[in-house]
């Protein structure tokens, strides 16, 4: 009841999303692209990078959002205090949030640098689609 419409919500919202549907999507992409464009590149660095980068990113994140979440509830429902009083209280969870996000943005970027660099397919994959 208390924590209905606050940063907890939010919280839940990206480590759900996360959890259940992005990285499902990256397992799928990991797992096809190399088999259908004739590279096996299970062992990237690259791609090693990038899956603890994001996951770091996100738990991050998340971790941000609950304990700004669990202080919001706290100083607004509890406390009593004014939405805006309680968003100045709260600015240090946002740049911990902003500073995990960018760490997020960097793995996907990299990802997304290995799925662009690898993802034209070989001779050997062209020669056995024709």
């Amino acid at each position: 009841m208390y924590t209905h419409g606050t940063l907890v919500t939010a919280m839940h919202g990206h480590l759900a999303f996360w959890g259940a549907y992005g990285m499902i999507v990256l397992a799928i992409i990991s797992y096809t692209l190399p088999n259908m464009t004739g590279r096996k590149l299970y062992d990237s660095a690259n791609g090693v990078l990038a899956f603890w980068l994001s996951n770091i990113g996100m738990i991050g994140m998340t971790t941000a959002f609950a304990a700004a979440g669990v202080a919001q509830v706290y100083m607004e429902r509890i406390m009593g205090l004014e939405f805006g009083e309680v968003q100045k209280e709260l600015q240090v969870h946002f740049i911990i949030l902003v500073l995990c996000a960018t760490l997020f943005t960097t793995g996907i970027g990299i990802f997304i640098y290995e799925f662009i660099r690898y993802g034209t397919p070989t001779d050997e994959a062209l020669e056995t689609k024709n």
